[in-house]
């Protein structure tokens, strides 16, 4: 009887375990069925703001434009058309980011050097790091080959670069970091920035939410989409050490 008491419990504990597994793969689905609903809403409406929005918007500018050659500079009507030139061009980036965040993209997968990659996404991120006296270390191993598209792993690196530089804001380090396995390549990305609270964590990866002034929200969005299109994964820890900073883990296949 205690034998059979004993296994009857081992096998509702595995049925408890098996349910629970099942749980989470159902609210994985279901979190995976939402963001693909909000995809194609998206899509939609990048679609319609690109066609009614983008010509206007052009028109309004190259107006503002040729209006503002006609005054002196330091004029008030000069640095209204100024400033009419500068919002068109904010409304022209997010509605290329709507666009880039809805289009699914098109791998073109070869074999690649991950140095070459991430040199080629800090050399595009070089201006914006600059301007803000952010210092990049390299550490870790040096990056393998993998099999993957370079554009989109360095549009990767480059999206979380610039994240990070905007989150530090003056002065401040971020950390590159390489590891490697057998089957995966371990990417970091460490910034000595202020952190995220736990419900911002919650929420980073989320179209149009953003922690910044005069963020878009769709930034982080894009490198989570491209980075499941390479068949990789993302994860985010913070405080990222002395209850500081933020690091971004990106795991992506040999």
């Amino acid at each position: 009887v205690i034998g059979r008491l004993a296994r009857n419990r081992r096998r509702a504990q595995a049925d408890a375990q098996t349910i629970s597994l099942q749980l989470v793969a159902l609210q994985k689905s279901q979190r995976q069925l939402v963001q693909n609903e909000k995809l194609a809403a998206i899509g939609r409406l990048a679609a319609g703001i690109a066609h009614e929005v983008r010509n206007p918007l052009g028109v309004i500018r190259s107006s503002a434009a040729m209006v503002q050659d006609g005054f002196q500079p330091g004029d008030d009507a000069h640095r209204a058309c100024q400033f009419i030139c500068e919002e068109i061009d904010r409304l022209n980036s997010l509605i290329t980011s709507l666009l880039t965040f809805a289009r699914p993209a098109q791998l073109r997968v070869q074999r690649v050097a991950l140095d070459t990659v991430l040199e080629r996404a800090l050399a595009l991120a070089a201006d914006e790091l600059r301007s803000r006296g952010v210092q990049v270390a390299r550490e870790g191993l040096p990056g393998p080959e993998l099999d993957a598209d370079p554009d989109l792993v360095a549009q990767v690196v480059l999206g979380l670069l610039t994240n990070a530089a905007e989150a530090i804001g003056q002065g401040g380090c971020i950390a590159l970091r390489v590891a490697a396995t057998q089957d995966q390549i371990q990417l970091e990305v460490a910034d000595s920035g202020p952190g995220l609270s736990p419900e911002q964590l919650q929420r980073i990866f989320e179209p149009f939410f953003t922690t910044k002034q005069r963020g878009t929200g769709l930034g982080l969005a894009i490198v989570a989409r491209r980075i499941r299109e390479l068949g990789g994964d993302v994860a985010i820890v913070s405080p990222n050490g002395d209850n500081r900073g933020t690091k971004f883990v990106v795991t992506l296949p040999l």
